[in-house]
């Protein structure tokens, strides 16, 4: 196993902490409200509901050269809604990653920004349907310089959503209140 597997494995475990990691039932009092932590909202729905974030950031240290490329990967959960005939809707997930790679030109220039745009989608097993809605974002990677010197860098990662377009069925009028995207 080398360190970037290890880290990925930490970062497994985060990105599906609240998610996997305890049995969940959809009747459990304890699963009525949402609790994890880093979800992404758009920001219309942010401001309206102030416990929500609209943007994301991470940031570190980093020492570079004049080779060095950074590189982020940023890895998250998209809600996926499970209905059946007869029972409530739930909801699942779908994992996606985007991977984002600077030099420190850049970086400490105007940064590097991935927009990120997913389709809708409507599978169907049975009388089982899952939808996800489409979803608009981006993804930003910039640094600033510290103690005014090269070589040693602040380094930023922020996603945001731009906007979702979530209805939990078909013709539904109002959007659900379920979340974007989670990143770790």
């Amino acid at each position: 196993m080398t360190s970037l597997d290890s880290v990925r494995a930490v970062a497994d475990a985060v990105l599906y902490e609240g998610y996997v990691l305890y049995p969940y039932r959809a009747s459990s009092r304890k699963n009525q409200s949402r609790w994890q932590f880093g979800v992404v909202m758009p920001a219309d729905f942010a401001a309206f509901d102030p416990s929500e974030a609209a943007v994301q950031q991470t940031e570190c240290l980093a020492d570079y050269g004049d080779d060095t490329v950074f590189e982020v990967v940023v890895r998250f959960l998209r809600v996926l809604r499970r209905s059946e005939p007869g029972r409530d809707d739930w909801d699942e997930a779908a994992e996606h990653e985007i991977t984002m790679v600077g030099t420190p030109d850049q970086l400490l220039g105007s940064g590097v920004r991935v927009p990120l745009r997913l389709d809708g989608s409507e599978a169907y097993d049975g009388e089982t349907v899952r939808r996800m809605a489409p979803l608009e974002g981006g993804v930003t990677m910039r640094a600033e310089a510290l103690d005014g010197r090269r070589g040693r860098c602040g380094c930023a990662s922020a996603w945001r959503t731009v906007r979702t377009f979530n209805r939990c069925r078909p013709g539904a009028t109002t959007l659900c209140r379920t979340p974007s995207w989670r990143p770790t």
